[in-house]
């Protein structure tokens, strides 16, 4: 009972050293405020310093001069590349105990869409030491899931977080690697993102997203540095290598994205959490785990959301640990999937947030996992863990079949969940459709296959998928095709292979193609009439 005293207490010291190493805010990154202005500003420098460039140039064209020396400006940053986000800047100044009046200023501007204050993000985990096993496998019947397919490393899981430590043996193997990025100090790729190997670090803008090295923090407690390392644990650790833990991912990719700085003074809290998700878009994830939020709905990070949303990728997030109704953000934000969490015996944790916009429930509580220390593992309860359960598991679905669109993934996740509501009556309507089962959304998805192929009237089929360097494509030509387009995800034409009459099957050399996902488009002279998805390894 002393160690379980003793971790309650370090777990309030943290929570002490979150809300009043602040001098002024206590839910908000004292002197910081974003803004976003009209129109496209690509074209303005990524950050200006204004203790070494002054206040030409960027000021005057953002009609802030007067504003800067009133409130002490230091540096302007401007982080974010997806375009419908690049009119976001993130202003830190001086006057500290202005904020209010510097927003109050910002809004008076005539091209100031909004401006807000920076909330602390704050990583929904609890430290604990319980037992051994990840009894929550069998609960959500992963064994029998696996049975019907493992996971895809082509399917990318982005974890943003304070940190991953991508050197953990039971990591490595499953970091995302970004094969057109080489490190040579140029962006290749062109994303923004100069060697962004094995994802980024948006807070201190470098490609190593690990935990530091040291940190004062580290001897108060095993849990600094260390929740994301943990979340990419439940979420793609390796599997079956006899070694540490599995995952219910069992095979996907992680895209490690780190938001909190080396040299923070507040651990267990984010400061970029939106430039995490902006990344996430760059680098092409298929699934965003958020195991963090705040009471406060932002624009920004609102923004940054629905930007993904419109990616077509899956944003998943923790419901929250006050235990209590609250709504928290970003898991309440519409098109969410916002996860609470559940004990072994299917009872609502107490600390899980219950209310109208969770969408599911998954284990959280005494979750066993990766941990930063000596490369090891530690158990952690929270939404925290429960969220990346629930995106492993959508990893694993999206792996069953690539054609699957981001609404059959999500219904069949809904599907399949188990009901708990006698379990839970005080919770009833507040536990969305009930904890995730992974055999029966597995099975769900199976059906819509085996239905989709008896409707499959165009006949127009690729294989192998994944293909390596031939890709060979059947199609029914009595519809008269006249030609195959093979584009990328953002709709660039890269091959047109023309097609012939009375010839059924076609071999495509695809060698030239990065490692990808790509669409194969059967067209009829300007139309086209049918897409199908396939992975080139």
């Amino acid at each position: 009972m002393r160690f379980h005293f003793f971790v309650i207490v370090i777990a309030f010291l943290l929570l002490k050293n979150t809300v009043y190493s602040q001098t002024v805010e206590k839910e908000f990154w004292d002197g910081t405020v974003y803004f976003k202005i009209k129109g496209n500003q690509s074209q303005i420098p990524k950050e200006w310093d204004l203790t070494k460039d002054g206040y030409d140039g960027l000021l005057r064209d953002l009609q802030i001069s007067d504003l800067a020396r009133a409130y002490g400006f230091t540096a302007i940053e401007k982080h974010f590349r997806t375009p419908a986000l690049q009119g976001i800047y993130k202003i830190h100044f001086s006057e500290i105990n202005k904020a209010d009046l510097l927003i109050r200023d910002l809004y008076k501007l005539p091209n100031i869409v909004y401006a807000c204050k920076a909330p602390i993000h704050h990583l929904f985990s609890i430290p604990n030491d319980v037992s051994v096993n990840q009894w929550y496998m069998n609960l959500i019947q992963a064994y029998d899931a696996w049975n019907i397919t493992h996971g895809k490393a082509y399917v990318k899981v982005a974890i943003i977080d304070d940190e991953v430590k991508i050197s953990h043996p039971d990591l490595t193997a499953m970091i995302y690697t970004n094969t057109l990025e080489t490190l040579d100090g140029i962006d290749n790729d062109g994303n923004g993102y100069v060697d962004d190997i094995h994802g980024w670090d948006v807070s201190d803008n470098d490609n190593n997203p690990e935990p530091p090295a040291s940190h004062w923090m580290y001897s108060f407690s095993d849990q600094i540095f260390s929740h994301g390392t943990h979340c990419a644990g439940i979420a793609a650790a390796t599997t079956n290598n006899g070694t540490g833990i599995a995952s219910i991912g069992y095979g996907i990719s992680i895209i490690p994205v780190k938001c909190a700085k080396d040299n923070t003074s507040i651990p267990l809290a984010l400061d970029a959490g939106p430039e995490g998700i902006d990344y996430a878009i760059a680098a092409g994830a298929d699934i965003i785990s958020l195991s963090w939020g705040s009471a406060t709905n932002d624009s920004v990070t609102a923004d940054a959301v629905n930007a993904a949303l419109a990616h077509d990728i899956i944003v998943v997030a923790a419901a929250g640990n006050n235990g209590d109704t609250v709504l928290m953000y970003p898991a309440s934000i519409n098109g969410v999937i916002s996860v609470g969490s559940v004990s072994r015996y299917d009872s609502i944790s107490s600390f899980s947030e219950r209310n109208h916009k969770v969408t599911v429930m998954a284990p959280g509580d005494s979750i066993w996992s990766c941990m930063r220390k000596n490369n090891g593992y530690m158990y952690q309860d929270g939404t925290s863990m429960a969220c990346p359960m629930v995106a492993g598991l959508l990893g694993l679905m999206k792996s069953l079949d690539t054609s699957f669109t981001t609404t059959q993934l999500k219904n069949c996740l809904l599907a399949g969940c188990d009901n708990i509501d006698a379990i839970n009556p005080t919770a009833v309507n507040m536990m969305g459709a009930g904890r995730i089962n992974a055999y029966k959304s597995l099975s769900c998805l199976q059906t819509i296959l085996n239905e989709s192929s008896k409707k499959n009237d165009n006949k127009f089929y690729c294989f192998p998928n994944p293909a390596s360097d031939k890709l060979f494509i059947s199609y029914d030509n009595q519809m008269f095709f006249t030609h195959i387009e093979i584009v990328d995800l953002m709709g660039r034409l890269l091959k047109t292979i023309p097609l012939s009459a009375g010839v059924n099957t076609i071999e495509v050399n695809i060698n030239s193609l990065s490692a990808g996902v790509y669409l194969l488009g059967l067209n009829k002279n300007k139309s086209r009439v049918v897409m199908q998805k396939f992975i080139k390894q």
